[in-house]
């Protein structure tokens, strides 16, 4: 389940707690007693949305990261809509929203502790408790796989707002500024695509 970019916006699915400290507040202090229809009919909605988009068939975008279950990008075409309950319905759906990338010294840290091995590049997300972690070895094989060139997430609060991973293969763009009182700037990413192969992705700081 993911959506090719191009011309158009595509929202894709994602799990973020400031959903409940901001906006179902703001639909209960403006809506009153239509604010628990219309947060349902969000969340019907929200239960639509694509996991992954695809930027000009190179570029991976989701709110987590990368499946563990599954390795190329056609499988994800098997997760069922609507996605209620992603833990329950599919497991890279899950995979993809929770899990986290991290440099080889931490992988290699969790690894010892956990006493799994390296080979796949995944190893389990003790910050989150589900999910995974994953190294740059998972994101290189995930990519060549489906030739892909990057992978752009979000899910982790930046200071500057973006931060570059596994060799500048991935990136981390967390777009809310000040996200639960905290001082973070927020940050977008624009893709310059051109024909001959030599567009480029450029990061922007957000002073919000």
């Amino acid at each position: 389940m993911y959506g090719q970019v191009s011309k158009k916006v595509i929202t894709v699915y994602a799990n973020c707690l400031l959903w409940i400290f901001c906006f179902v507040f703001e639909i209960f202090r403006y809506l009153y007693q239509n604010g628990q229809r219309v947060l349902e009919e969000f969340n019907q909605a929200f239960d639509h949305l694509p996991l992954v988009g695809i930027i000009d068939e190179s570029i991976f975008c989701a709110h987590g990261g990368i499946p563990y279950s599954v390795a190329k990008i056609e499988d994800l075409y098997k997760i069922p809509l609507p996605l209620p309950e992603p833990e329950i319905q599919s497991k890279p759906a899950w995979e993809i929203l929770w899990s986290d990338p991290v440099t080889d010294e931490e992988f290699n840290q969790v690894c010892q502790f956990k006493n799994q091995s390296t080979e796949t590049g995944f190893v389990d997300n003790l910050r989150r408790s589900t999910g995974y972690y994953f190294a740059e070895k998972a994101s290189r094989n995930f990519l060549k796989a489906n030739n892909l060139s990057h992978i752009i997430r979000a899910h982790e609060l930046e200071t500057d707002g973006y931060r570059f991973r596994h060799s500048g293969l991935l990136i981390t763009v967390f777009s809310s500024s000040r996200y639960c009182n905290t001082n973070n700037k927020s940050a977008a990413v624009f893709v310059n695509s051109q024909s001959n192969n030599e567009g480029f992705i450029k990061v922007i700081a957000l002073e919000t």
